[in-house]
């Protein structure tokens, strides 16, 4: 009898946590009408969101073994939010763009993030995740199916405040775009083992949804190139893994996505494309923009050259900024105009400041539990994710927050390596997935700090660790 509800509850707990995953794209849309519509500070979803993965959290703690050592590490969590918060607090300037309790925000996502890899790897570890992997694609279907209405209905928000693109009811383009790649990986992953013609069919024109949102609609560089490197990726991998185990090719099943891949080109060629509008865009931005204080084309933004302008001037009022920032942003303009670099690429900016401001400040106590992410002036802050980790949570930040990823993606590289005979479509498009999920964290940002994006990313990491443990025979 025992046995029994030892096996009901795990059933219960796994089927709970993919009921989750269906729910987040409605999180996802009432945290986006709460905000957009209705004008709260705190969004419904921010509240719901967390219930079911705290109540699976409390039942996996409660039949724990080792709820000492639960403990100690929720303990080191929860010390090195304490130390980070008060190195902020006491380093916040006038130009800092957030309170404590806006970074107090980043510290609890980023916690949150830890805590469903935890409680999703504890509940599947070693199990089979057919029902996660159906979990994923029904949250997909809700995710497309409601950008498309949005779009066709014309309630539709702007990817950027320029009125470029389409973001459907959701809050920020880089992090729905991420979702959908994420979601397109896990299923690619697995298309080939459908059951069906239908489930096929039904499956690549969910990909075909996807993907002519993701290239021509959406207009973020993540969406459109992301997508194409992905498809490209997938039948490179789809053909090398038929050669090397002497399998029959598909070529239906690889002429389809071949079609769909010129398809994509034929409708961004003809049609054009969002993002590359953008990015037209922004280099007339950079034609036009002129220095505020040479008569030159300027290398950094025009508030930076104002800013800039400033602290040479001596125009900035006390407290405004430390002296260590503005020797950062003295160094950035030099390197800036020095190296030629487009004045319109934020993100290279940002990067080239919080280097210098790192170095400049030259503290132990910073690097290890970092100088805060919202320390800076809004143009200033670094939307790099990764290398926040790193320069804004500091060293023990970035071990706490990413480290596990980190290990698993290169542990899986090393089993690539090792047991290359073993290795299947899927775990080849799984480990490419977790990489994408590093290049989208450093090129675009918000994508472990989104909580849709960060679930599929647990998602993908415990079925990557479940394929090591298949591998080698576990």
């Amino acid at each position: 009898m025992k046995t029994k509800n030892i096996v009901y509850n795990k059933l219960n707990l796994e089927n709970t946590l993919c009921l989750f995953v269906l729910l987040n794209p409605i999180f996802d849309i009432l945290s986006f009408i709460s905000r957009k519509y209705l004008s709260y500070e705190i969004s419904i979803s921010l509240l719901l969101r967390p219930v079911i993965p705290l109540i699976i959290g409390m039942i996996l703690f409660s039949k724990s073994t080792k709820k000492k050592k639960i403990l100690i590490i929720i303990f080191v969590y929860l010390i090195y939010g304490i130390i980070h918060l008060i190195l902020y607090n006491k380093n916040r300037m006038g130009c800092s763009f957030g309170t404590v309790l806006d970074e107090s925000r980043y510290i609890a996502n980023y916690s949150f993030f830890i805590f469903i890899l935890a409680i999703y790897y504890r509940v599947f570890y070693k199990k089979n995740t057919g029902k996660l992997y159906k979990s994923v694609i029904l949250a997909n279907v809700v995710y497309i199916t409601s950008i498309y209405l949005a779009i066709i209905t014309g309630t539709s928000t702007s990817s950027y405040i320029e009125g470029i693109g389409y973001k459907g009811w959701f809050e920020t383009a880089n992090s729905i775009g991420a979702v959908l790649i994420f979601a397109s990986t896990i299923i690619l992953s697995r298309i080939e083992n459908s059951k069906s013609i239908k489930e096929r069919f039904f499956l690549t024109l969910l990909i075909i949804l996807n993907g002519i949102y993701l290239t021509t609609l959406i207009g973020t560089r993540v969406g459109l190139f992301g997508f194409v490197l992905l498809l490209t990726i997938y039948l490179i991998i789809n053909i090398m893994c038929k050669i090397i185990k002497k399998d029959r090719i598909n070529k239906k099943h690889l002429l389809l996505i071949s079609g769909f891949l010129l398809i994509i080109t034929l409708i961004i060629v003809i049609m054009g494309s969002n993002t590359l509008k953008r990015r037209k865009m922004l280099e007339s931005f950079s034609e036009n923009d002129i220095s505020n204080t040479a008569n030159m084309k300027s290398h950094i933004t025009v508030d930076l050259n104002i800013l800039y302008s400033k602290i040479i001037n001596n125009q900035l009022e006390d407290g405004f900024m430390t002296g260590f920032q503005k020797k950062s942003v003295i160094d950035l303009y030099n390197y800036a105009n020095k190296y030629n670099i487009d004045s319109v690429d934020t993100r290279m900016q940002q990067l080239i400041y919080h280097t210098a401001l790192v170095k400049n400040q030259k503290s132990i106590s910073m690097v290890l539990f970092g100088n805060g992410y919202l320390i800076n002036t809004n143009e200033l802050v670094l939307e790099m994710e990764l290398p926040a980790f790193f320069y804004n949570f500091g060293i023990f930040g970035a071990i706490l927050y990413v480290g596990i990823v980190i290990v698993i993606f290169i542990y899986s590289i090393i089993m690539l390596i090792k047991y290359k005979r073993r290795i299947d479509e899927e775990f080849l498009m799984i480990l490419i997935g977790n990489g994408l999920v590093f290049l989208f964290s450093t090129l675009a940002g918000f994508t472990f700090f989104s909580p849709s994006s960060m679930l599929l990313i647990v998602i993908m990491n415990v079925i990557l660790t479940n394929k090591n443990a298949e591998i080698r025979g576990d």
